[in-house]
């Protein structure tokens, strides 16, 4: 009991010093939307807010997270029509990227590389940003010195990353959030928006992303990844376990000796999308499903995007800090909005889109403040 509030009052101690906005207020457009949103979602996980995870924050099967899924999306879908923009058609290689995510969980997205120019002009533009302690903001220390040094990552508050112009200008292009949309089916909400160092290794028995584990921000969740580093396979990577985003796809096309090898060990298939929350854990386990262990990396400025409900994790640096941007979207939860720092103000953004603005509006509102 004892080292419980000892460890309480540590936290405290070193909780970062950032604002936070205790409640959110959105322009009159996305007001109205969310109004219409939360009632319908309402009648099928009982909670009138924008956290509707709190719902499923208990163990409940795979089939039953399903079946809600489907009829949240039913919900989006009436809902969002008018907000979709169909500016674009899907060219050949975006199609082939959105096949690929459908199928194996994850694809390269070349198409939305950065330049090695870019790069340099997001690390410059960091320089003298603020770092705090930690993986994700919402889970940050206070950034005293001792904190940054024994902390093997550092992140950045969103308004900071939201200040770069080269990632605003990649955030509002109608083709990035055209794609993201096809691959919605509607239009999503940003969840989580991410810059982060890792700078050494970790302890081995945190859980931190260099295990594998689920992403549950969300029902259904596609996050887009840039190495702001150059990495290789062993060296600062990202591993994605094929197949394992959707339990058909996994068991329709898993190897024959790997189905036997796991029956013999007495799992079953719809075991590995009911382990414990995150599943993190598992690892030797998952060691099974190895022949589908996937690796993306490269140069600094490559892309990704995977749908992170699949199990995946980081592959630890080894030579050099492995930095990486991130921004994920989800279905429509906010689950950090009390965690997270105040949002920036639109009227600071210098590369705001002049077209279909309502929409961009709605999928940022928890990130910038129009």
């Amino acid at each position: 009991m004892l080292s419980k509030i000892i460890n309480r009052f540590n936290n405290y101690l070193n909780r970062p010093n950032f604002k936070s906005e205790k409640t959110y207020h959105f322009d009159q457009h996305t007001s109205l939307i969310l109004k219409d949103l939360r009632r319908d979602l309402a009648k099928i996980t009982k909670i009138n807010s924008d956290n509707y995870m709190d719902y499923l924050d208990k163990d409940i099967s795979y089939s039953k997270r399903e079946e809600i899924k489907n009829k949240i999306i039913f919900v989006l879908k009436s809902n969002l029509k008018n907000e979709q923009s169909k500016k674009f058609s899907i060219d050949e290689n975006e199609q082939n990227s959105l096949n690929d995510l459908k199928f194996n969980g994850f694809t390269k997205t070349s198409h939305f590389d950065f330049s090695e120019e870019e790069v340099r002009e997001i690390k410059d533009f960091f320089k003298d940003k603020k770092k705090f302690p930690g993986h994700i903001i919402s889970n940050t220390e206070k950034p005293s010195l001792n904190n940054l040094e024994k902390n093997p990552y550092y992140t950045f508050q969103s308004s900071d990353i939201l200040s770069s112009s080269v990632i605003q200008k990649k955030i509002f292009n109608e083709r990035f959030i055209n794609f993201v949309e096809n691959y919605f089916e509607f239009t999503p909400t940003c969840v989580t928006l991410n810059l982060y160092s890792q700078k050494n290794k970790i302890n081995q028995f945190d859980y931190l992303p260099q295990f594998f584990h689920r992403d549950y921000h969300d029902l259904k969740l596609l996050t887009f990844f840039v190495f702001l580093s150059d990495t290789d396979k062993e060296n600062g990577s990202h591993c994605y376990i094929k197949h394992s985003h959707d339990y058909e796809t996994f068991k329709q096309n898993l190897n024959k000796d790997i189905y036997d090898k796991i029956h013999s060990e007495d799992h079953n298939l719809l075991s590995f999308f009911e382990l414990n929350k995150n599943s993190y854990g598992h690892e030797k386990k998952l060691d099974l499903l190895n022949p589908y262990y996937k690796y993306m990396y490269g140069k600094k400025g490559t892309s990704f995007m995977t749908n992170n409900y699949g199990i995946h994790r980081a592959i630890e640096p080894t030579n050099n800090e492995r930095i990486i941007f991130w921004l994920s979207f989800g279905m429509f939860n906010n689950q950090n909005i009390k965690r997270l720092p105040v949002r920036i103000q639109g009227s600071k953004l210098n590369n705001l889109p002049t077209e279909n603005y309502n929409k961009f509006k709605y999928i940022y509102r928890n990130y910038i403040k129009f």
